[in-house]
């Protein structure tokens, strides 16, 4: 039977923690600068609606919004956009007085975007 160990790897315990911090600070680090990015446009994205039209969108959209841009980094924006594309002919064509979730088409804009993103 085979172990793993990090001796095997020519690294001792404490080099192999070093290395795993350092990974994961520099995951941290790099997706935090376009979380924020992405948190402040989504942010604007809803004070422009206040503002405009005197409804926002809900603060469920926002934590979606939000927990989408951690990990979509940049293509925030192109979710964004196709999500409000997809979502505007369903709400124009539906009484303009009743409320249409805006939950499930950010959830299918992120899974195209995701899949064009991975596409080569």
């Amino acid at each position: 039977m085979i172990f793993l160990k990090s001796e095997c790897m020519g690294y001792s315990n404490g080099e192999t923690v070093g290395i795993f911090i350092s990974y994961i600070f520099n995951y941290l680090y790099s997706h935090t600068f376009s979380a924020v990015l992405s948190v402040l446009f989504v942010l604007i994205l809803f004070f422009t609606a206040r503002v405009l039209t005197g409804k926002t969108i809900g603060m469920g959209d926002i934590k979606l919004y939000t927990v989408i841009a951690v990990n979509a980094e940049t293509n925030i924006i192109y979710v964004i956009m196709l999500s409000m594309i997809m979502w505007l002919p369903v709400h124009i064509i539906k009484k303009s007085d009743t409320k249409t979730a805006l939950g499930p088409f950010i959830s299918l804009s992120y899974a195209v975007i995701l899949n064009i993103s991975i596409l080569p």
